[in-house]
């Protein structure tokens, strides 16, 4: 697959995952219906992504208090994340590249642990800190 290809099928990708995601704030936004948390149906806990559609919303009209209310890893892990997928498209067209270099994967690590971590300390019931 030559750049160019692989360029527009990134592109081609990128467009669609915005379009849907438009689609779905707006959807929230007019029926204020978000997507259901399975872990929570479940379980009774927070996932570490529960809140989330709330924090992205609160993002989007400017009010990153009540977006960190609702989930702070929307203002740390979630801005740290897109910066990495937009480094790993570059790679994807540029080096043709889908190795993983050492300072990646202890990224990765490093946001898997603390996304994990805040979903266990969100559930215990210390007065509800998170």
């Amino acid at each position: 697959m030559t750049e160019k290809e692989r360029k527009n099928n990134l592109i081609k990708g990128a467009l669609v995952i915005m379009a849907l995601g438009i689609c779905y704030l707006i959807f929230y936004r007019v029926t204020d219906i978000g997507i259901p948390c399975v872990f929570k149906l479940v379980t009774g806990y927070k996932c570490p992504g529960c809140g989330m559609t709330h924090a992205i919303a609160e993002i989007t009209k400017g009010n990153i208090k009540r977006a960190v209310d609702y989930n702070p890893l929307s203002v740390s892990v979630l801005p740290v994340m897109c910066v990495y997928l937009i480094y790993r498209a570059y790679r994807y067209v540029k080096d043709k590249s889908d190795e993983f270099k050492k300072w990646e994967v202890a990224l990765l690590v490093i946001v898997l642990l603390i996304t994990v971590g805040y979903g266990i300390l969100r559930n215990i019931p210390i007065n509800n800190i998170f």
